[in-house]
């Protein structure tokens, strides 16, 4: 998803460039004069489709990734959780044991869930970081000048 929204974003510039012509009160008149609402349109509509289309797709991958994950999840839980009350039943332990168990278990998932959860937040935030250097080390078309003029703030503060 990060990658196609990097990808995508000068689409998704464009189309909202669009959406504000048709929308906006300020173009109303000008698209009226020289008619030209019906391809602005066209062109938003074309633009959209294309993004929700492949927002759809990349949805859809997603929420299978995740059916599955959690149904092996699911059944891991179970599995474990059954392998343990087995164990209870047969009196290989007892019931303390059981719940014994039964509660490492559940700090064992917490602790899992928060491991996961942190390290998927390290990835987004390097993302965010690497995307901040590459910003950071964009180099200004714009040069200071070989003799500066003082601006009006410089030369009101001067005079006072």
């Amino acid at each position: 998803m990060f990658l196609w929204q990097r990808e995508r974003t000068p689409d998704k510039r464009k189309a909202r460039y669009f959406n504000w012509i048709l929308t906006g009160n300020i173009h109303a008149k000008k698209v009226r004069l020289f008619g030209i609402g019906d391809e602005i349109s066209e062109q938003f509509s074309n633009v959209r489709q294309i993004l929700r289309h492949e927002q759809l797709s990349i949805t859809r991958h997603r929420a299978i990734a995740d059916f599955f994950s959690q149904a092996i999840g699911t059944f891991a839980v179970f599995a474990a959780l059954g392998a343990i009350a087995y164990r209870a039943v047969l009196g290989l332990i007892t019931l303390g044991d059981m719940i014994m168990f039964f509660q490492a278990f559940q700090r064992g998932l917490i602790f899992l869930r928060n491991l996961l959860k942190n390290l998927a937040d390290l990835y987004e935030n390097n993302l965010f970081l690497s995307h901040l250097y590459e910003f950071l080390d964009v180099e200004s078309r714009v040069k200071d000048p070989i003799e500066p003029q003082p601006t009006f703030f410089r030369i009101l503060f001067n005079i006072i």
